[in-house]
């Protein structure tokens, strides 16, 4: 190599040095300093250190003196003593300044030492980490409040202890995907994966679950889905925040059932009986409907039972009816109270000769049932009407021709089945 190439070389490097963003210098086996960037002046300078050319193994001393007696040591042996080291020291000013030392052996008589400035990066991951702890314990002493953390793939990667004050899980959730969380047989179900899309897309989704407790009960949770993205902003994972709402949707429910139920015999009401065959209408109308069979119940001679033994018998018995078709039939049945003495059954995709049977099942056990009143006991009858219908969009009409079956029951001497004709 000539000499005009490895001047260049030098300065080329010397260039290069002085333009690094981290202070720099390089010292002799005896401390002389040869080279120092502004930086590193200037570093100094704020940390109210000297930079005198023959100081610098003492001012690596004043700086990190475990480092110094490292460096010492491997004079002989270059190559890169340390890196990074983490070093707190105050200024002039009594601010403590974070730097981050590396120390790097040239050859056998030259040392190099490189200094970041790490206080602001410092300070802003120990913000972090405090909001974090204070997000933490505000989510823990809020009651009612549990929060999921699900990667990609949905699966639950943390939590916090809320979740076991509230649905009973532990650590053993981990790992397990977030679906298991939601209650399987939900009247309302979620789809976990569509709510993520949702959050993907605009970064957020909001949505009301039924969750599983680990004790086979649930609680109902208002529930936040967000997105956290990635440096690139690309979805990285998401955190669920739940707040317990099951006691206002026992209110809720509670409400409801006051004002779709009949208070007397706890069967539907006609706005009630509405509002649960709706969606077997609204699968008609969509081309999915399935045969609907109606049932019209109407107790024979009520009026006797009210003239023999007041309201309170008549009250008796639409009770004890009441009572007996909710035990009868399905829970996916639809049992209400019309009005007066009469009821109607709402079957859905029940074979004739099985509807048939239960018509007249209901009727038997009626007859062979009497109610029991103050003293005594009250024998009663029924007259059933049967209209079947397949795709059914229109329930009046299909209630309005179990009505005339109900009457022909009712002509022809009561307490009996009778069947009307097929809808058209």
């Amino acid at each position: 190599m000539s000499h005009e190439s490895a001047s260049g070389d030098q300065e080329s490097l010397l260039q290069f040095l002085y333009q690094l963003p981290v202070a720099v210098w390089r010292m002799s086996g005896a401390g002389e300093i040869d080279l120092m960037n502004p930086r590193a002046v200037a570093l100094l300078v704020a940390l109210g250190l000297p930079s005198r050319a023959d100081q610098g193994w003492a001012i690596l001393q004043a700086l990190d003196p475990a480092l110094a007696d490292l460096s010492r040591d491997h004079l002989g042996e270059p190559g890169l003593v340390a890196e990074q080291r983490p070093v707190e020291r105050r200024d002039p000013q009594g601010q403590v300044r974070h730097l981050a030392l590396t120390a790097i052996i040239v050859n056998p008589d030259s040392c190099m030492v490189a200094i970041e400035d790490v206080t602001s990066r410092v300070l802003q991951e120990r913000q972090l980490a405090r909001e974090r702890q204070n997000l933490a314990v505000l989510l823990e002493a809020l009651q009612g409040y549990f929060v999921v953390m699900l990667g990609l793939d949905l699966r639950i990667t943390q939590s916090n202890r809320s979740i076991e004050r509230l649905l009973g899980h532990g650590t053993t959730i981990v790992g397990r995907p977030g679906a298991e969380l939601l209650r399987a047989d939900s009247s309302e179900p979620v789809d976990l994966a569509a709510m993520a899309a949702l959050a993907v897309r605009q970064g957020w989704a909001s949505f009301e679950a039924e969750y599983q407790c680990a004790d086979g009960g649930a609680i109902w949770g208002d529930t936040i889905l967000s997105t956290i993205v990635d440096d690139a902003g690309e979805a990285a994972a998401f955190v669920i925040v739940a707040r317990d709402v099951s006691e206002r949707r026992r209110r809720e429910v509670t409400l409801l059932d006051a004002a779709l139920t009949d208070p007397l015999t706890r069967a539907l009401n006609r706005r009630g009986l509405a509002a649960r065959v709706e969606p077997w209408l609204e699968d008609a109308r969509a081309g999915r409907g399935e045969t609907m069979t109606a049932l019209a119940l109407d107790i024979d001679f009520f009026k006797r039972v009210n003239d023999t033994h007041g309201h309170d018998g008549g009250d008796a018995v639409l009770r004890h009816v009441g009572q007996l078709l909710a035990q009868l039939f399905r829970r996916g049945d639809i049992v209400a109270r019309l009005g007066g003495e009469e009821f109607v059954v709402l079957l859905r995709d029940v074979p004739e000769h099985q509807a048939m049977a239960m018509a007249e099942r209901v009727r038997r056990v009626i007859q062979d049932t009497p109610v029991p009143f103050k003293e005594a006991t009250i024998a009663i009858t029924t007259s059933v009407g049967v209209a079947r219908g397949d795709n059914v969009t229109d329930v009046a009409r299909l209630l309005h021709s179990a009505d005339l079956a109900l009457y022909r029951a009712k002509a022809e001497g009561r307490n009996r089945v009778v069947v009307a004709e097929p809808l058209d």
